[in-house]
């Protein structure tokens, strides 16, 4: 909601929004690696609570499953695990897509065309 009330049309907003979603996924999707790996005992027991695969892949996978009932499952940011380095990490990719779309749009005008 906070990106729908900025100026989208200046070209300063869009040159801001591509490092910022960038940063905002690098901060979700890394520390939830740091966090996995560096934690003591966050791997052995999110490798517990799971239903197979590899714990250190939850970092960015659901391939492993979802850790429930553990308070080490706060450290994921799998997608859909509704934690809050999973909603940073979402946000800052949705931001750099909007970003990329308006590049795309200053870039090729006639994009917009297609559309109507």
């Amino acid at each position: 909601m906070a990106v729908a009330r900025l100026d989208l049309t200046a070209t300063a907003v869009s040159a801001r929004l591509a490092p910022t979603g960038a940063a905002l996924a690098v901060v979700g999707y890394g520390g939830s690696w740091l966090a996995i790996h560096l934690v003591p005992g966050a791997y052995a027991a999110i490798g517990a609570s799971t239903w197979g695969g590899d714990p250190g892949d939850l970092w960015w996978s659901d391939t492993g499953g979802y850790p429930w009932g553990s308070a080490h499952a706060l450290l994921v940011a799998s997608p859909h695990s509704e934690t809050t380095l999973s909603i940073v990490a979402n946000t800052g990719v949705a931001i750099a897509v909007v970003a990329g779309c308006l590049s795309a749009m200053d870039a090729f005008p006639r994009l917009g065309r297609l559309g109507m």
